[in-house]
């Protein structure tokens, strides 16, 4: 008898690396997969992406949606119980023998605060990293503790997840899905993609991602996000902005992001959602890579482009030598060094630590030979 697994996406952020496992388990025959899409999939304002799942062939067999009313903590708050409420009904009326959830977004506590209660068990990817500057590294830890089985982007991070109580044998270090993409889907070529975005992309070109730093006062965004502007003006390069997560402040660095873009309208372009395979196929044209976002620490060393981090969002991961990192005060220095012929030549062989493309399959693989059944009862693993 198959075992139904449900695949739960939180957001434009998540979808993209999910779809490797989404599709390399619907062609296992010991599963009977099945998609819930929640969060700002449903957002008109963040780029109603629930369309982007469906354009890559993928059914949404259950939406969830969260009702954000906007971007206080008050709304995320109540949006989450809201949450809570309709994946306990899904699961009641569902049953599965598994849930697959994919890193920290606070969406995940409305999956899986119910499964838990509910005895399903909950297959974690990336779990174990840090991000000392969101509150999303609190939302993660606390998935991983009420899964039973974890799939790791590095060793590090296993080890992580062990002394914080897990078993080892239940904790598998497989890479970062966001490289299978890379290597395993044909990515749109500098000519598909410029008709696509409606952009020149024959000109010298940055990525801007910047996401609300939510352990910060809601003013250090604001600042980090009008420096970041303020500096690329000062270079050569037209910017793509992606728009910011639906998180608490998102909505003020949005609207600063679009004032500088009416006042440089043939400099800055923003973009809603490019979706992860435009994304990936933009990323590998750019000169440099500015803001916040996670793909700068892990799928842009792929292609070998300097990326600039700026502030503390992404404190605690491990970067790869591609990445600079640095405060607002000096984003202005810190994009002249990673536009420097210098910086490019020591990056020029870099190879990506965060896998080869293949961690799909590594997963797929050790679900094959899991009997989930004694995946709830885990105890707890007390360092030596």
């Amino acid at each position: 008898m198959k075992k139904t697994v449900l695949v739960i996406t939180t957001s434009r952020a998540d979808f993209g690396l999910l779809k490797p496992v989404i599709t390399k388990l619907s062609g296992c025959k010991k599963f009977s997969v099945k998609v819930a899409a929640t969060g700002n999939h449903f957002s008109k304002l963040h780029g109603l992406t629930s369309r982007e799942i469906e354009n890559e062939g993928i059914k949404i067999n259950y939406r969830i949606p969260l009702r954000l009313t906007d971007d206080s903590c008050s709304s995320t708050a109540k949006a989450i119980g809201q949450g809570v409420k309709d994946f306990s009904k899904l699961y009641a009326n569902l049953n599965p023998d598994l849930i697959i959830v994919l890193g920290d977004r606070y969406e995940l506590w409305a999956a899986c605060v119910p499964a838990t209660i509910h005895r399903i068990p909950i297959a974690h990817i990336h779990g174990g990293e840090a991000t000392f500057g969101a509150y999303d590294d609190a939302i993660r830890h606390s998935v991983s503790k009420m899964s039973s089985i974890h799939f790791t982007s590095l060793e590090i991070y296993r080890k992580r997840l062990i002394q914080m109580g897990e078993q080892p044998s239940r904790v598998h270090t497989v890479g970062a899905l966001g490289i299978d993409t890379i290597y395993h889907q044909r990515l749109i070529n500098r000519e598909g993609l410029s008709k696509d975005l409606g952009l020149d992309l024959s000109k010298p070109l940055a990525l801007m991602t910047y996401h609300p730093v939510t352990l910060e006062d809601f003013t250090v965004s604001e600042k980090e996000v009008k420096a970041i502007l303020a500096a690329l003006t000062k270079t050569p390069l037209n910017v793509l902005i992606t728009m910011p997560n639906a998180d608490p402040g998102g909505l003020s660095v949005f609207k600063i992001i679009k004032n500088f873009q009416k006042k440089y309208p043939k400099k800055f372009f923003i973009r809603k959602s490019l979706g992860h395979k435009r994304y990936l196929s933009l990323l590998q044209y750019c000169k440099v890579m500015v803001g916040n976002s996670s793909s700068g620490i892990i799928e842009a060393a792929s292609f070998g482009v300097p990326v600039v981090n700026v502030g503390s969002r992404q404190e605690g991961r491990f970067k790869p030598k591609n990445v600079i990192d640095c405060d607002y005060k000096s984003v202005k220095t810190a994009i002249s060094s990673a536009l420097s012929s210098d910086f490019r030549s020591r990056i020029a062989n870099l190879k990506n630590p965060y896998g080869s493309g293949n961690s799909a399959d590594k997963i797929i693989r050790i679900l094959s030979k899991t009997d989930f059944s004694v995946l709830l009862k885990k105890g707890f693993y007390d360092l030596s």
